[in-house]
């Protein structure tokens, strides 16, 4: 009895630790979308990439710093860096243009993406159930999206690059994950993304004020804690518990976005981003139940 108390106990934590996550990168997002009224986009995403970097050094060289640095796949460590400093470049160029409700509920799409690259990039199959829970989200970032709005313009072109590149950077850490301990994902795609964006900072550049970089820092620091809390949440719970708390992002954005920036969102953006949730709650669902099936049979 001890002991399904004490594993219901850390699934209830796991799942607390990663709504905490999504949080932070709401939070960490809109403090970038702050400092971003006032310096280049280019310098946000480099200094922002830079905290990052700089906390992971620390706790590589206070631990075994190997396990930080050795990696079997070095050129998709490479392209894991790229498309997370194209995520963050696009989650700022997002939200100068668009609400932050508008912006997760099409950048929310990604999981659902990702399961539709993983078949022919993984060789992971697919089934018709799956294709039709992708199809259901795809509907709800078409509503979300709003194409018979007055207001639609070319920035709606940044969240769908924000899905699409985070979608090929969990496919990609899916490959790399089945032989690279987590400590060198982190450190990896955060030493290119440092790399990439420093180019784009030196190319666009327009430093902060004091105040800016505060926040900036803050929201690095907000950057590494979420990903140590998401970590040790997919660590000590199944992702069928953990995964669906990501969606909690669309009612962070939602109020984060009331209390401090004033807006309010659509209907049709509440909408589709309820659909895109939904959706990808069944999908988890579903791969879960597969999996465990899987397992049953060869048992």
């Amino acid at each position: 009895m001890t002991t399904v108390r004490s594993e219901r106990r850390t699934v209830i934590l796991a799942a607390l630790a990663m709504t905490s996550a999504v949080f932070l990168f709401v939070v960490m997002d809109s403090l970038m979308r702050v400092v971003a009224r006032e310096a280049s986009v280019a310098v946000v995403v480099f200094l922002r990439n830079a905290v990052q970097f700089a906390a992971l050094g620390v706790w590589a060289l206070a631990s075994d710093w190997t396990r930080f640095v050795i990696t079997r796949h070095p050129l998709l460590q490479i392209a894991r860096g790229l498309c997370l400093a194209g995520t963050t470049l696009f989650v700022v160029l997002s939200l100068t243009h668009l609400t932050l409700s508008q912006t997760y509920a099409i950048a929310l799409s990604a999981p659902l993406l990702a399961t539709a690259l993983a078949g022919p990039a993984l060789g992971e199959r697919t089934r018709p159930l799956q294709w039709l829970f992708i199809a259901m989200g795809f509907a709800g970032v078409l509503i979300a999206l709003d194409p018979g709005a007055p207001f639609l313009s070319l920035a709606l072109l940044f969240p769908l690059a924000l899905a699409g590149l985070n979608a090929v950077y969990q496919v990609l850490t899916r490959h790399t994950g089945r032989t690279d301990p987590m400590t060198a994902l982190l450190f990896h795609a955060s030493f290119w993304a440092l790399v990439v964006s420093a180019i784009g900072a030196l190319a666009f550049p327009g430093m902060p004020g004091l105040t800016g970089v505060g926040l900036l820092v803050i929201s690095g620091l907000c950057g590494v804690v979420s990903h140590i809390l998401l970590v040790w949440a997919f660590t000590n719970a199944p992702a069928a518990v953990v995964s669906p708390m990501t969606y909690s992002q669309i009612i962070w954005a939602s109020g984060i976005g009331f209390l401090v920036f004033g807006e309010v969102p659509t209907v049709t953006t509440l909408v589709g981003g309820a659909i895109v949730a939904v959706s990808g709650v069944l999908l988890i669902a579903f791969s879960a139940r597969s999996v465990r099936k899987r397992q049953d049979a060869s048992s």
